[in-house]
């Protein structure tokens, strides 16, 4: 049936009906609407909200920066390297070798130093000797090690530099609980894999497919952080492409008929587009193409999130004054009562320090109960019980709420989402798909390059039909 179409809001002119649809702002959206500008493909990008950036965006109030959500990159990933040589951004990049860490045991913060020179290394033996006898419980470190020994079997099956991981279906399914307490124990649950798990995806274990952690593990290199947070990215691909750009303004469907896009549904009409960049996170693509077919739906139904409240505090002074590293978190095991997830209260800010302190998903239940004042005032005086120099009133409180914050690859998303990646992935002519949830694991960099490969893809697509 023919439709009429609307207006772009972009120059006063009509929408060509050859133009790209782009749905989303976020690290996906403006990577893959970038990439088309690039190669000169007419575009137009609807973004839901107010703002860009969605999980990767830098807030600046009063002189300090708030990072509305990823904090740090890895060297490896070519996408990001990429942008940051593009838009003039490698400076501001720098490694974190160093590093303290907090475990939370019987009311006291017991801290290790990871990192450094031989001296820092001989400076700080006697915190980590400390640290070896007091800091875990003395079964952690057989059962964490026998655990370790099990992963790395899986590890070695995995093909790093061909991103070939299919050998890792037969685990997919079983949960990292599941896995350690059958390789490992109790204890290197509790204060291993809950910890470091919970502070990379804000997540339990027993939410997570044990292949998620054996992918982090293969393909870690190292950390990096950036000047301004990673949403000087998102800003500055946002700054290239924004005459493009409609924030407030929803898609509510993407229409599509006998396996064909014909274009998408906003709050001011119909859209005519014959192809359409869905850049938004597994749950919102299938509530937006409710006529999918059911092979992608059932593999975006298997993608489930972290949650939380992202909390950030802007203080008076450091909390902190370490001079090896403004690097510190502490990291908190699974039963310890609490709703904070991990508390990171080091600053590379002496002047405008901001602490992080994301609140655990699980606990959403009884936080959403709480007025918002009632819930900071919780917050801080759990972040006090671990932190007693912590101020009754910071001056700047920053919340982000994140119903979904972090892909967990959920038991069952992996095989999913490969059979999505190598058989229905255009299944329906037109549509494509970008975001972390089709990257082996939870990153800026999964949404960047997803959201490039969706828009080159387009772009041979285009060359093919010529």
């Amino acid at each position: 049936m023919p439709r009429s179409v609307v207006p772009t809001g972009l120059e006063g002119e009509d929408m060509p009906t050859n133009r790209i649809v782009v749905i989303g702002a976020g690290c996906a959206g403006l990577s893959a609407t970038y990439t088309l500008r690039k190669h000169g493909v007419e575009v137009i990008t609807f973004e839901a909200s107010d703002v860009v950036g969605g999980r990767c965006r830098t807030v600046a109030e009063d002189g300090y920066e708030f990072v509305a959500g990823a904090g740090s990159t890895e060297p490896q990933w070519a996408t990001t390297f990429e942008y940051l040589a593009e838009l003039g951004l490698l400076d501001r990049i720098y490694s974190i070798q160093k590093q303290r860490y907090g475990f939370v045991r019987n009311g006291k913060v017991r801290t290790l130093f990871v990192g450094g020179n031989f001296r820092e290394t001989i400076k700080t033996l006697p915190e980590n000797v400390k640290f070896f006898f007091t800091g875990i419980p003395w079964k952690t470190y057989p059962q964490t090690l026998k655990a370790f020994v099990a992963l790395r079997r899986y590890m070695n099956l995995v093909d790093t530099e061909n991103q070939e991981f299919g050998a890792l279906a037969e685990i997919s399914n079983t949960s990292a609980e599941d896995f350690v307490l059958a390789h490992g124990g109790r204890e290197a649950l509790e204060w291993v894999f809950h910890p470091f798990l919970s502070t990379m995806i804000l997540a339990r274990p027993k939410d997570i497919s044990v292949v998620h952690p054996i992918l982090l593990f293969s393909l870690m290199k190292g950390m990096r952080s950036m000047e301004g947070g990673l949403g000087s990215i998102t800003a500055g691909l946002y700054e290239r492409v924004r005459d493009c750009v409609r924030l407030n303004t929803p898609v509510t469907k993407v229409v599509i008929e006998d396996s064909r896009v014909l274009g998408v549904e906003t709050q001011d009409g119909f859209v005519e587009s014959q192809r359409v960049v869905c850049a938004v996170d597994a749950v919102v693509a299938r509530q937006l193409i409710p006529d999918l077919p059911e092979a992608m739906h059932n593999a975006l139904a298997t993608c489930k999130y972290s949650s939380t409240y992202y909390y950030q505090f802007g203080l008076d002074k450091p909390l902190v004054e370490q001079q090896d590293t403004p690097f510190y978190v502490v990291m908190i095991p699974a039963g310890e009562q609490t709703v904070l997830d991990f508390a990171s209260l080091g600053s590379n800010s002496r002047d405008k320090p901001v602490v992080i302190v994301p609140t655990r998903g699980w606990e959403d239940e009884k936080l959403a109960e709480l007025s918002e004042e009632e819930r900071r005032r919780l917050v801080i005086s759990e972040v006090q019980k671990i932190c007693p120099a912590f101020p009754d009133e910071p001056k700047i409180t920053k919340v982000f709420r994140w119903d979904r914050a972090i892909n967990l690859q959920s038991p069952g998303q992996f095989v999913a989402i490969q059979d999505l990646l190598d058989n229905h992935l255009h299944d329906v002519s037109g549509l494509y798909l970008a975001g972390e949830y089709l990257f082996p694991i939870a990153c800026t960099e999964g949404a960047l390059a997803t959201g490039k490969k969706a828009a080159e893809t387009v772009i041979d697509d285009l060359a093919g039909a010529r």
